[in-house]
């Protein structure tokens, strides 16, 4: 959740950051008094309750055109109640399974076993097993974070995956920061094709290569200034 702990941090923060880069991320408001879903039933007891990302194939297949959505579901929240239950009651969780499902590129045994390596027994699991259900304890929490991002006139730069079936990958949440940041004015947005939501797994060196060029365009003008990137990784 980079995005959502990282761009409150920075609305609610402003003068800690020289330049945001953000990338496949949102802050999220729900209004004060919503649910945005179903609690957990019984989250102690653990089943097979099924991978909800099981239909993608390794190496993904293009999910958009342009920013139409031709493959993946119907509404961009589709299947966040199926993932909160997964996460928190499958037998079969692993680290490695999710983040093999939404990048572009398959990842290599090695990478899975890096990824897989923090949760040797589901007694390690718990962080990774509550953060999902965490979003019904937002709401009212990010107006004052959001009303902070809408002032911010420093470089803000967005890079997406191109190929995030999720809310987070829309050309509509890109383009909500994009129109809504002044920062973001001018800057060289893109989406790249070939990355899905884990996009520094399947463009890390290209991402690298973009933002070290925006940090060097916006030093020039801030010198003395520490520099922070956030770019979303997880959910």
């Amino acid at each position: 959740w980079g995005s959502i702990m990282g761009l409150r941090v920075a609305g609610l923060n402003p003068d800690w950051f020289a330049t945001i880069s953000v990338g496949n991320g949102d802050l999220i408001i729900i209004p004060e008094g919503n649910q945005p879903y179903p609690p957990v039933e019984n989250p102690n007891e653990h089943e097979d309750v099924g991978f909800p990302f099981a239909a993608f194939p390794d190496q993904q297949v293009p999910f958009y055109d342009g920013c139409e959505l031709i493959f993946g579901g119907g509404g961009q929240q589709d299947g966040f109640g199926d993932w909160i239950n997964y996460a928190m009651k499958d037998t079969n969780f692993h680290a490695s399974e999710v983040v093999e499902a939404i990048t572009w590129f398959p990842l290599s045994e090695d990478v899975e076993a890096a990824y897989d390596a923090p949760f040797p027994s589901r007694e390690y699991m718990a962080g990774v097993r509550v953060f999902p259900s965490l979003i019904n304890q937002m709401p009212g929490l990010n107006e004052d974070a959001w009303a902070g991002l809408t002032l911010f006139e420093k470089p803000f730069l967005t890079i997406w995956g191109g190929n995030d079936v999720g809310m987070l990958g829309s050309c509509e949440t890109q383009q909500k920061l994009i129109a809504e940041i002044p920062g973001a004015e001018g800057q060289p947005h893109d989406r790249l094709s070939e990355a899905g939501h884990f996009l520094q797994n399947d463009q890390g060196e290209e991402i690298a290569r973009r933002l070290v060029e925006f940090y060097k365009k916006n030093s020039k003008q801030k010198v003395g200034f520490e520099i922070i990137q956030i770019v979303s990784p997880n959910e």
